[in-house]
């Protein structure tokens, strides 16, 4: 296991190179600049911002400069958002995108695994039809229509949520506590996860419950609950957690969609602002965070298998 452990770890760095170095270059390669909207700064203004973030340098002398900055987690300043330095905003929107992220995937993953469980056990009756039914309605349904759904009943008809912003915001203080800001967001989408980890669970008990070692269990004279809890259920988990590493790094990095809907001062929006700017050293910043997040969060999601499956953790050493 420690041996696996530090294969992963020591893949992490020949993989982030590779990202930072494709994204450094695909941005460089895209028209325009930074700064090719602003037609009303005078030519001398330009040249004297260029030199300031050094976009008057040789291309190769502005990756070396970019990679210096990373190993010293430091991508720089920010060029639509000035005196901000890309770990700043990281640093003060991240928890943001936190507050609403973390609930919403504990209710997918809780949610979801309480109806793919309905759905296996009674496979081809209501259970199955009901939790069927919400999985498809999930997937189908797009976050931003999900999200208005919500808001608008829980909202505008009963009350019991604010439909917009966010705690400490224009509308913080109209009588709801700090916490019930990130509800709705989180419910928005939770729902999504929800379709997604109900249908992995359905599959993966279906599978387990037909296989050769549950079988087996039931000739030894086995119970029902225990066959199901100790044997089936964390086997038919692991396409879940499979799933919801990947997931949870696309989830903790903001929604753009539900940040716009809901007023929400996270990550996404700078993501979209970054791309539609050619703000390069956030976006380039952003781009590595959210790698990272990936390589952390599968590494975590592998070791999550070995303890469900012992075969796993064979095969790790």
């Amino acid at each position: 296991m420690a041996r696996y452990l530090l294969r992963r770890i020591l893949l992490v760095v020949p993989v982030l190179w590779a990202v930072a170095t494709l994204t450094f270059f695909l941005v460089r390669a895209a028209p325009g600049d930074p700064f090719s909207a602003e037609k009303s700064i005078p030519e001398e203004s330009r040249a004297e911002i260029e030199a300031f973030y050094g976009l008057d340098q040789p291309l190769p002398v502005q990756y070396l400069r970019y990679l210096g900055n990373l190993l010293r987690l430091d991508p720089g300043y920010s060029y639509s958002h000035p005196g901000f330095t890309v770990g700043e905003i990281i640093r003060d929107h991240f928890p943001t995108t936190l507050a609403y992220a973390v609930p919403g995937f504990l209710f997918a993953l809780f949610l979801g695994i309480g109806l793919g469980l309905l759905a296996a056990l009674r496979r081809g009756g209501w259970g199955d039809f009901l939790a069927s039914t919400l999985a498809l309605a999930g997937i189908c349904l797009p976050t931003f229509v999900i999200g208005p759904l919500l808001a608008l009943l829980l909202g505008a008809w009963l009350g019991l949520l604010p439909t917009v912003g966010w705690s400490g915001g224009a509308d913080f203080g109209a009588g709801f506590p700090p916490w019930a800001y990130a509800v709705l967001p989180a419910l928005t989408l939770g729902f999504l996860y929800t379709a997604f980890v109900t249908r992995l669970t359905r599959s993966g008990l279906l599978e387990a419950l037909g296989s050769d070692f549950v079988r087996t269990a039931r000739a030894k004279g086995l119970g029902r609950p225990r066959i199901l809890w100790r044997h089936a259920l964390p086997v038919s988990l692991l396409p879940v957690v499979n799933f919801l590493g990947p997931a949870l790094a696309g989830g903790l990095t903001g929604s753009f969609v539900i940040e716009t809907l809901f007023h929400i001062p996270g990550l996404g929006q700078f993501f979209v602002d970054a791309a539609i700017n050619r703000d390069y050293p956030l976006l380039l910043g952003l781009v590595v965070f959210y790698a990272t997040l990936i390589l952390l969060l599968n590494l975590l999601a592998d070791l999550l298998q070995a303890v469900l499956n012992p075969r796993i953790r064979e095969e790790m050493g």
